[in-house]
């Protein structure tokens, strides 16, 4: 898991059709996956991996690991995956939205590599 998070990252902070939507944003996304959790901050259009959280995440997304490895490898759209109760995710729908945008974006790059 830790892998496939690290790898998103890179694709996030390689991908130049997201950059748009990143403008003036910043939000910290913790990923709880069984005993795992990584947290992701969005700061000055880059993604960091944060070891230690210094406050509280603006989403939070968890759920067993096939479930959330779909979603970000954007195989699954966020919202399906909420509503089948895959996954669940504490957040306002406009950061939902956003979030799975970015999922599917960022991988765009792998999905025309294979």
């Amino acid at each position: 898991m830790h892998q496939l998070v690290k790898r998103l990252i890179d694709n996030l902070n390689k991908s130049n059709a997201i950059k748009p939507l990143l403008y003036k944003k910043t939000f910290i996304l913790l990923v709880k996956c069984e005993e795992e959790h990584y947290c992701i901050q969005l700061k000055n259009v880059q993604f960091h991996l944060v070891e230690k959280l210094e406050c509280k995440p603006d989403i939070v997304l968890e759920g067993c690991r096939k479930g959330l490895q779909a979603i970000l490898l954007g195989k699954t759209l966020l919202r399906e995956s909420k509503k089948s109760q895959d996954i669940f995710i504490t957040s306002n729908f406009r950061k939902v939205l956003m979030l799975e945008s970015l999922f599917y974006l960022g991988n765009l790059h792998d999905a025309a590599a294979e």
